[in-house]
């Protein structure tokens, strides 16, 4: 490039912005986590084959868009998605800002024995953005500061 002129630098500038912005590889932010979580177990009860989980769940979304969550879950995306717990009052998480809530999960005993040894511990969420697409996730829980874990 140093070869090139002014006007041919110039122009060189011009044509790679505008193919950055119509890639969109300029205009967005790099794709990441849509949400991020932590968790605090408030309540345990044995269900025999079930357990019911008692959870605060504190959830933040970094994003530019407002993010309605409808469905949460501890088990496989696909099984949330057909039988997921239904979001208390369909939380609205407005652009970089979080929501403190508290949700009952019950789970097979298998479900919570692997919540239990698995120090990853995930969430599935059912999103719906304030264009109407819906999304479900995985995010991983960390736990929340002086909060009780399993």
């Amino acid at each position: 490039m140093d070869h090139l002129g002014i006007r041919e630098r110039s122009i060189f500038v011009a044509v790679l912005a505008g193919l950055l912005v119509s890639t969109g590889m300029w205009a967005q932010k790099p794709a990441g986590r849509t949400v991020f979580g932590s968790y605090s177990v408030l309540q345990t009860t044995d269900l025999n084959e079930q357990v019911r989980l008692q959870l605060r769940l504190e959830l933040a979304n970094p994003s530019d868009e407002a993010l309605t969550v409808r469905v949460l879950g501890l088990e496989s995306p696909l099984l949330a998605a057909q039988s997921g717990t239904p979001a208390p009052a369909a939380v609205v998480l407005s652009p970089h800002g979080s929501e403190t809530l508290t949700q009952d999960f019950n789970v097979s005993r298998i479900v919570y024995d692997r919540w239990r040894t698995d120090p990853r511990h995930r969430l599935v969420i059912g999103t719906e953005s304030s264009t109407g697409v819906k999304q479900t996730i995985v995010i991983s829980l960390r736990r929340m500061a002086g909060g009780k874990g399993l």
